[in-house]
C-alpha cells in the first residue's frame, strides 16, 4: 500500500481565541481518496489523531481554487488540537488510502522525553549527564559545572572528547572533580573518529571552540 509522509505543525489561528489547527492540502490527499467534498471522522487515541473517511462523517474535505482547478484541504481547527499536541508542535502525517494518522514527529517526542527526564532528575537530586566535546584543558567545563552547582544542580561528565593529549592530561590533573574515573569515557583523538557505541543519553553538552 502506498504511503505518503507529510511534515506539518500545529499552529494558532490569528484570532482572539488562539485556537490551534492542523492543516493538510494538495493532490497527495486526493491520491489517498480524500477528494473535495469527501466526508470523514476524527478520533484521538494514544497520542495519534486518526482521520478516517466515512459516508456520514462529521467533517468534510474542503477545497482551494487554483485557476480552473482545485486542490483538497483538510483543516482541523478546534480547542482539542492544542490539548492533544500543544501549539507549535511538529507533527508527522502518515497518509494512506482512506485514512490519515497524525502524531508528534520523532524530534518532538524526544524533546518531550528529554524535558521530562531533566525535570525528574532535578526533582530527585540526581546529577544531569554531561558530554564534553573539544574539551581542551577543561576551562569551559569547569565553569559550566560551577554554574550548575551554584543553581543547586549537579553534573556528571559521562564522556569527553579531546584530540590533544597534553590538554586532556592538563584537565585530568586540574579538574579531577569533574570526572568519575569508573564511569567517564575519555576519547583522545579526532572527533570524526569519536564513537561510544551505545552510551545512553545526555542532558547537557559542552562544546569548546575547536582550534
Amino acid at each position: 500500500m502506498t504511503q505518503i509522509v507529510i511534515s506539518t505543525t500545529t499552529a494558532p489561528i490569528k484570532n482572539k481565541e488562539g485556537i490551534a489547527r492542523v492543516w493538510l492540502e494538495g493532490q497527495k490527499l486526493r491520491a489517498a481518496k480524500f477528494s473535495e467534498g469527501t466526508r470523514y471522522d476524527v478520533t484521538f487515541r494514544k497520542g495519534v489523531l486518526c482521520i478516517t473517511i466515512s459516508d456520514d462523517g462529521k467533517y468534510k474535505v474542503s477545497k482551494r481554487r487554483l485557476g480552473e482547478s482545485t486542490k483538497p484541504i483538510i483543516d482541523q481547527c478546534n480547542q482539542n488540537i492544542a490539548k492533544w499536541f500543544g501549539i507549535g508542535t511538529k507533527l508527522t502525517a502518515l497518509v494512506r488510502k482512506g485514512r490519515i494518522l497524525i502524531r508528534r514527529a520523532t524530534q518532538a517526542i524526544r524533546v518531550m522525553e528529554r524535558e521530562a527526564r531533566v525535570l525528574r532528575k532535578i526533582q530527585n537530586g540526581q546529577p544531569l549527564s554531561n558530554v564534553s566535546l573539544f574539551h581542551g584543558a577543561g576551562v569551559l567545563d569547569r565553569a559550566i559545572h560551577e554554574g550548575f552547582n551554584r543553581a543547586g544542580i549537579k553534573l556528571q561528565t559521562t564522556a569527553v572528547c579531546e584530540m590533544e593529549s597534553d590538554y586532556l592530561d592538563a584537565s585530568l590533573n586540574a579538574n579531577p572533580h569533574l570526572f568519575d574515573t569508573k564511569k567517564t569515557v575519555f576519547f583522545n583523538g579526532p572527533i570524526q573518529s569519536f564513537e561510544l557505541g551505545n552510551p545512553g543519553v545526555a542532558e547537557v553538552a559542552t562544546i569548546g571552540m575547536p582550534c
